[in-house]
């Protein structure tokens, strides 16, 4: 059973191939010509993940794993989208 695209808010969004293709849809004028690394710096900080809250400072890194280890979780119980 995979998971719902109606995710909660606070759902980890992995920075990926897929979520560059979305924000260079939502801001098509922003992002022509820049490079996907240049979209993920000024989008999403350059981080592996793009969050809803201002600011994680020194928790970021813990926000991280445990958003790695919840997204493992979800695939390795069939739950992945």
């Amino acid at each position: 059973m995979a998971m719902s695209e109606d995710r909660p808010y606070w759902f980890p969004k992995l920075t990926d191939a897929a979520w560059i293709a979305r924000v260079r849809a939502d801001y098509p004028q922003d992002t022509e010509g820049m490079a996907d690394e240049w979209v993920r710096d000024t989008y999403a900080g350059g981080y592996k993940y793009a969050d809803t809250w201002d600011h994680l400072g020194d928790a970021r890194h813990d926000y991280e794993q445990l958003a790695d280890a919840y997204l493992d979780l979800l695939k390795r119980s069939g739950l992945d989208a």
